[in-house]
């Protein structure tokens, strides 16, 4: 199944711990209350997705459930993201019961990441917000 291989190829996914560190450390935040993300320019032609869940998000099968659905959501929507980025998707608590296409309705916004520089514009256009912590550090 040709779509199923597309996840599985190794260079769209974050995989090494030193990976998703260089994502968190150098990286731009943005959030809503359903979903904090951290993305990094990658200097590549392709995005690199990872997904992180800690245990205090639900049992095994509740975190596996719900980067299934998130990685689903990143396969249908991949041209509407900007070319070049690794993204770490971290979901809340908030996301934990609602159906997919409530989760699904986020991601589309996803695309004004590459509008690094315009907070205002990102602000109106996503409705999600840079933390605090990125504003002190630029």
């Amino acid at each position: 199944d040709g779509d199923r291989k597309w996840w599985m190829d190794r260079q769209i996914r974050l995989r090494s711990n030193e990976d998703f560190i260089k994502v968190y450390r150098s990286g731009k935040p943005a959030q809503n209350r359903d979903f904090k993300m951290i993305f990094r320019r990658n200097n590549k032609l392709h995005n690199r997705y990872g997904f992180s869940l800690s245990k205090k998000f639900g049992k095994a099968h509740e975190r596996n459930r719900m980067k299934r659905q998130l990685r689903e959501i990143v396969r249908l929507n991949q041209t509407n993201f900007p070319i070049g980025y690794d993204i770490v998707v971290i979901p809340r608590d908030a996301a934990k019961n609602k159906p997919y296409d409530e989760l699904e309705r986020f991601f589309p916004l996803l695309k004004a990441v590459g509008k690094e520089g315009q907070q205002s514009k990102y602000s109106e256009e996503t409705g999600l917000e840079r933390s605090a912590y990125a504003k002190q550090t630029r």
